[in-house]
């Protein structure tokens, strides 16, 4: 009896001992991780997630471009280029940008507008002897940071900073057309382009020579160009007058001219632009000239054959100064423009534009002056002498 009662607690004993491990066993199977290391589920640890990846900002440079548009600029005048950055950054110290003429490097300084900002700002004043029918930077030297630290807007931002070559898409050249060159008469002395001209019959010096009078015929004052000439007329194959000229023109071309003042020696003392094959010899044809008189208005006459003799001419308005000139060629065909304030617009002489068919592929261009009164000179200021924008 005895014997059967301890078989049957050893019976309990393990019934219950064998209930506890399953249970265990299933707890640690339902709340704990499975290692594939450990098919069973209970012999491994959970893996360990990784932190997340911060993903970094590069502040790249985007374009440089023009930022008060293109055009051509002259000594004085104001160049504005920036430089795009694809994220915001805080600038500290003054960057400088280099700016590539024809015979010289320039530096454009930094202008500072904001804390933070997206576009690097930049100025340069046109200084005399500038000149590029292209303005460029120097590519990837051109942003000096010597003394500058740019810290990026953005905490996972990092610097990438690399100027593009010129010519490239994010190239100053290739997103603007900005063309320098120098107003004639603000440098001290003529450039080489220019050469007098005396063709008046008056012996200014008195030494008996009536056409070798070039250092009284033009000079260079206070930015001005001045003009002292006689003359007797200069129309049909009367061709009188004094000034100076380029030679050997050719294509197209658009200039202006503000005439500052003329002395009244006769009512139709004039200056203003002369066109011919050759203005040494005006019979070798293609002569067209815009012109304002002392007080007849303003003057566009020609030759209309091959011979050079000034045989048309049309006087249009009233003469006050200042004023200001303008000559186009297309072509053979030249347009005459006139206007009393600089902020008007043009005004087209009105007879319209000329075909001149005597004109040469190389032609002289000349600013001039005629009194109209022989043994008499009249003189003249003119001033900005450029191309038109």
């Amino acid at each position: 009896m005895m014997k059967r009662k301890v078989q049957l607690i050893n019976f309990m004993l393990m019934g219950f001992i064998f209930l506890l491990v399953s249970s265990c066993k299933d707890s640690v199977t339902e709340n704990t991780p499975v290692d594939n290391n450990c098919p069973n589920g209970v012999c491994g640890t959970a893996p360990v997630t990784p932190p997340p990846q911060i993903t970094q900002t590069q502040v790249k440079v985007l374009k440089v471009k023009a930022l008060v548009g293109n055009g051509t600029f002259y000594p004085g005048d104001e160049i504005r280029v920036g430089v795009e950055l694809s994220s915001a950054v805080k600038v500290t110290g003054t960057p400088k940008l280099s700016l590539k003429f024809d015979q010289s490097v320039q530096e454009a300084t930094y202008v500072a507008d904001s804390d933070e900002t997206t576009l690097l700002k930049f100025v340069y004043k046109v200084q005399e002897g500038d000149e590029t029918s292209e303005l460029q930077t120097t590519g990837a030297d051109s942003l000096g940071l010597t003394g500058v630290t740019l810290t990026p807007s953005l905490s996972n931002a990092v610097l990438q900073i690399e100027m593009p070559d010129e010519g490239s898409a994010k190239s100053l050249s290739s997103n603007a057309a900005i063309k320098v060159t120098y107003a004639e008469f603000s440098r001290h002395e003529l450039s080489s382009k220019w050469t007098y001209i005396d063709r008046d019959g008056w012996d200014a010096d008195g030494d008996g020579f009536h056409n070798n009078d070039a250092d009284l015929v033009a000079h260079l004052h206070n930015q001005s160009l001045r003009l002292l000439a006689g003359g007797s007329d200069f129309y049909g194959n009367k061709h009188f007058f004094s000034g100076i000229m380029q030679e050997d023109f050719s294509g197209d071309f658009d200039y202006e001219l503000k005439v500052e003042s003329l002395s009244v020696v006769h009512s139709l003392t004039k200056v203003g632009f002369a066109i011919s094959n050759d203005l040494q010899n005006l019979a070798l044809g293609g002569n067209v000239h815009c012109m304002v008189t002392a007080s007849n208005g303003l003057l566009l006459q020609y030759a209309s054959g091959n011979n050079g003799k000034i045989n048309k001419r049309y006087y249009v308005g009233a003469s006050s100064f200042p004023v200001w000139l303008r000559l186009q060629k297309v072509g053979n065909t030249f347009s005459c423009f006139y206007k009393h304030v600089e902020s008007d617009p043009w005004t087209l002489h009105s007879h319209g534009a000329k075909a001149i068919t005597s004109i040469g592929q190389e032609y002289d261009l000349g600013i001039v002056l005629n009194s109209r009164v022989n043994l008499r000179a009249a003189h003249a200021v003119l001033k900005n002498f450029k191309e038109v924008n």
